[in-house]
C-alpha cells in the first residue's frame, strides 16, 4: 500500500492516467480518475467543473521558469507559466472560469536545510500557486499542503472527488 490507490477500487468502467512531473491532463471523460503518484515538493493543482463534470490536473515542478526560457512555449513545469496554460485549456472544456473549483495539493518539504530560504522548494511552490491563481482571479477552495511527507493524489472525475494518500499517513478524501 506504497501510495493509497491499492485503498480504493476502481468501477468497473474508471481508468486511471496518471499525470507525470511537467504534465497536465484535461478532460470531459467522466470515466477517467487523474492521478499524481509520489508528489513530493511539487504542485497538484485540480480543477473540476461540476455542471460539465470536465476537469483537470496539472502536476507543477518549480515555482518560476528561467527568464531566458522561450515565452512562446509555456510549460506546465513552472508554477508562474503553467497556471494560465492549464486553467485556458480547462475552461475550453467547461462552462466557464466562475464555476471552476480548484484544490491545490502538494508542496511538501522535502529536505531539511538549516536556514531554508530559497532551497525549500516546497514553501516556494505554495507561494508561487497561491499568487498565480489570485493572478486570474480563479479562488482556491481546498488545500492540502506543506508538512514533510509526500502525498499521492487521484482526482475523479466523474463526482470531483479527490483522494489523498501521505506517505505512512491515512487516506483522506477532500
Amino acid at each position: 500500500m506504497k501510495h493509497g490507490i491499492e485503498m480504493f477500487a476502481l468501477g468497473i468502467n474508471q481508468r486511471m492516467i496518471n499525470v507525470g512531473l511537467g504534465e497536465m491532463s484535461v478532460t470531459r471523460d467522466t470515466t477517467v480518475v487523474l492521478s499524481c503518484i509520489g508528489l513530493g515538493s511539487c504542485i497538484a493543482v485540480c480543477v473540476y467543473d461540476p455542471f460539465t463534470k470536465s476537469g483537470g490536473l496539472a502536476h507543477m515542478l518549480l515555482p518560476l521558469g528561467r527568464k531566458d526560457n522561450d515565452i512562446s512555449s509555456p510549460s506546465v513545469k513552472y508554477i508562474d507559466t503553467g497556471v494560465p496554460l492549464f486553467i485556458n485549456q480547462v475552461i475550453k472544456q467547461s462552462s466557464g472560469r466562475e464555476n471552476l473549483i480548484v484544490k491545490v495539493i502538494g508542496g511538501a518539504t522535502m529536505l531539511q536545510v538549516p536556514g531554508g530560504g530559497l532551497l525549500d522548494i516546497g514553501q516556494r511552490n505554495i507561494q508561487e500557486i497561491k499568487a498565480a491563481l489570485a493572478k486570474e482571479k480563479i479562488p482556491i477552495l481546498g488545500w492540502d499542503v506543506g508538512g514533510t511527507a509526500g502525498r499521492s493524489v487521484h482526482f475523479f472525475l466523474d463526482t470531483g472527488r479527490i483522494m489523498i494518500k501521505a506517505l505512512n499517513g491515512p487516506l483522506t478524501e477532500m
